[in-house]
Order: structure tokens, then sequence, then C-alpha cells
């Protein structure tokens, strides 16, 4: 079964991709539906959610060169360590 990608940020230089699973797929299920894979489609991390709420989800992100950013379902809004995919840092939006 192929799983929806909702966003796929191509990384300069070679250093892979992040890749936004769909909501709603079974991917998502299990809270790692954002995840950073090398050049040759290896997972590298996948991102853990800031909360606790077993049915939460990534929902968007975005990569401005130095700063990689995720919204949540429950609605948190987080920083990635693009190295680690590490939180460090969240803010609560809602």
């Amino acid at each position: 079964m192929s799983e929806k990608i909702d966003k796929r940020i191509e990384l300069a230089d070679n250093l892979g991709s992040v890749i936004l699973y769909d909501s709603d797929s079974h991917v998502s299920r299990n809270g790692s539906n954002l995840m950073r894979l090398n050049p040759d489609g290896h997972v590298l991390w996948k991102a853990s959610l800031p909360g606790t709420d077993w049915d939460d989800c990534f929902m968007d992100v975005a990569w401005d060169g130095s700063i990689l950013k995720a919204s949540t379902w429950s609605g948190h809004l987080v920083t990635l360590d693009m190295k680690s995919g590490d939180i460090t840092e969240s803010v609560f939006t809602k």
C-alpha cells in the first residue's frame, strides 16, 4: 500500500528530504508522519509529537533553509533539529 505524501521538502546539497505523510495515512496512526530521509530513501529520523495525545499528528511543515517548523493537529507549533528530529521549541497556538 502506498501512503499519500502531503508535502516533500527537498534539501539542498543532496542532503535528502523531509516528508510529511497525509494525516489519514497508516503512518500517522503512531504519530510518525513526519520524517527525514537520506538521498537513498532511508529514514534518518521520525519526529516525535510534543504532547501525549494518542491521535495527534503533524499537519504541516516548513523549511526556510535554516529552521524546520511543523504544526500539529492539537495546536502545537514546534521547531525541530534538522540532524536529529528532536523538538527544540514548542508553542501551543490554540
